[in-house]
């Protein structure tokens, strides 16, 4: 899909050269962004800053632990958030699923268990972003590398590893 979070375009998609071949970038994987052809040709004229196009690799690689669903489910989460009184809910195994969010501090839950009593297969519970989730989804949106920094951190995370 579109390297783009605001588009995820999934239909012909184009290979970006971060580092344009006509200045001397190669075709290794670290110089190379999937993106559609409307935000590849917006960063060809200039409307997509090279800024985010580095933020955007960045985030990919940074992200590269996490599964393609677990950053659906983090740029979801994020777009919930914007709009008040949504919501989502979860089942204990669709927590599961999102484990690597959860350690990295990407989300939480939030809400309550909605089933009653101890942890149930079937319970319901909130998820919700961590506020570093949103800082690193709004950063990530508009190209902001020190947000990104910033968001992600030298921080140890929950699992212990460096982020």
């Amino acid at each position: 899909m579109c390297a783009n979070p605001a588009c995820r375009q999934i239909i012909t998609l184009e290979l970006h050269h971060i580092s344009w071949v006509k200045e001397g970038g190669g075709n290794s994987p670290e110089n190379l962004l999937a993106l559609c052809r409307n935000c590849h040709g917006l960063h060809t004229i200039g409307k997509i800053p090279q800024a985010a196009i580095a933020v955007w690799k960045s985030i990919l690689v940074s992200l590269n632990a996490v599964d393609r669903m677990g950053v659906d489910h983090l740029l979801y989460l994020a777009k919930l958030s914007e709009e008040p009184g949504q919501g989502y809910r979860y089942t204990v195994d669709t927590m599961l699923l999102l484990a690597r969010l959860f350690n990295a501090d990407l989300i939480e839950r939030g809400g309550g268990a909605h089933g009653g009593g101890a942890l149930q297969y079937s319970s319901a519970f909130q998820i919700d972003l961590t506020e570093r989730g949103r800082r690193l989804v709004t950063a990530w949106r508009v190209g902001d590398p020190r947000g990104v920094s910033s968001a992600l951190g030298a921080n140890a995370d929950r699992s212990g590893t460096r982020t």
